[in-house]
């Protein structure tokens, strides 16, 4: 009995290659598990809307911080399934030098449906809304809706989770209870990860994310490692959430980074997330996908929706106005400027 206990502590201090190979298939279990939640997740989703505003800080030093953010966006989205997307950004900038009073603002909509995306702007928040591009290329339009992920917990450190974690390259060597959340059971699932990023090797090489198997493998802390000829340093971050079951709703995320340039200083910078208004599976009207919900004309043959803003009635009403108007001063000039008739 006792050498039998001997042996149980030596597998346990030296695991043996058998037991390395259990816990890598440990590793692909759990990754396979999560991404089918997050596709019974998804799949549950028929609509999404929610608000943020987003905060960003130079975080040099802790004065740096205590100056405020340098910019603040304020975004309201929505998604149907099949149907459309659509995001409004006002986005406020601000002078490094906080005496300075000077300030940039920009407000756009970019907005897609099953005929065609756009994106408006506005030159200044007094003004009204300008198209600045069209796009009627349905197979791009299936493809950007076919990609949507309807829950913003799915994105982390600017990463589409669903994505990232299905890619062969991205392998996880290894599960441990989170020292950050041991009373919830969140998971940490440390990787490593070799892929490309548009035509260039990912900088990210490895790191962490911390998963919540009891709320819908929901993320609730991550760090990314970088690595590459480009970018050297790191990006963390932590996602809270509201109380409940059913489809996590997020309330707040923190995201700091420290990354070097290639041979630039080192970049510190954090932003901060706070989410409100957050619906799934509410009600969005077709209207809201559409240009004429700006006070917009639709494209050539597409009729504006019921319920959106219907400029050709205004138009309609305008010409009539324009019309009675000038019969009136018609009117008005025979009577007053007509010549009168001789006196007797």
């Amino acid at each position: 009995m006792r050498r039998t206990w001997c042996s149980i502590v030596l597998i346990t201090i030296f695991p043996s290659a058998g037991h390395l190979l259990a816990q890598e298939e440990t590793g692909k279990e759990f990754q396979r598990n999560v991404l089918l939640k997050w596709k019974i997740v998804l799949e549950s989703i028929k609509t999404a809307r929610w608000d943020v505003s987003i905060e960003y800080f130079d975080a040099t030093s802790t004065e740096s911080i205590k100056a405020g953010p340098t910019r603040i966006d304020t975004v309201r989205l929505g998604y149907r399934q099949d149907r459309g997307e659509f995001s409004q950004v006002k986005s406020k900038s601000f002078h490094e030098d906080k005496a300075v009073q000077k300030r940039e603002t920009r407000e756009y909509v970019e907005l897609s449906n099953m005929n065609y995306s756009a994106q408006i702007k506005k030159a200044l928040p007094r003004d009204g809304w300008v198209l600045g591009e069209l796009n009627l290329s349905k197979k791009e339009l299936a493809d950007r809706l076919a990609t949507n992920r309807l829950c913003p917990w799915m994105s982390a450190g600017n990463r589409d989770l669903f994505d990232w974690v299905a890619k062969p390259g991205f392998v996880i060597t290894r599960l441990e209870r989170s020292p950050a959340d041991a009373i919830s059971g969140s998971v940490r699932a440390h990787f490593t990860f070799e892929g490309m990023k548009v035509d260039r090797p990912d900088p990210v090489k490895s790191g962490y994310v911390d998963i919540d198997p009891s709320h819908s493998y929901r993320p609730t802390k991550y760090r990314y490692n970088l690595n590459s000829e480009t970018n050297v340093g790191f990006i963390e971050g932590i996602l809270e959430y509201a109380e409940g079951n059913g489809i996590p709703v997020l309330r707040k995320t923190t995201s700091d980074s420290a990354i070097r340039y290639r041979k630039r200083p080192l970049a510190s910078g954090r932003d901060i997330h706070m989410y409100s208004n957050v619906e799934y599976n509410g009600s969005i009207a077709d209207a809201e996908f559409r240009l004429s919900h700006y006070g917009l004309p639709e494209p050539m043959g597409m009729p504006p929706v019921a319920g959106g803003a219907r400029w050709h009635i205004w138009l309609s009403l305008a010409a009539a106005g324009s019309l009675c108007l000038a019969l009136l001063c018609v009117a008005i000039r025979r009577r007053y400027l007509s010549p009168q008739a001789p006196s007797v």
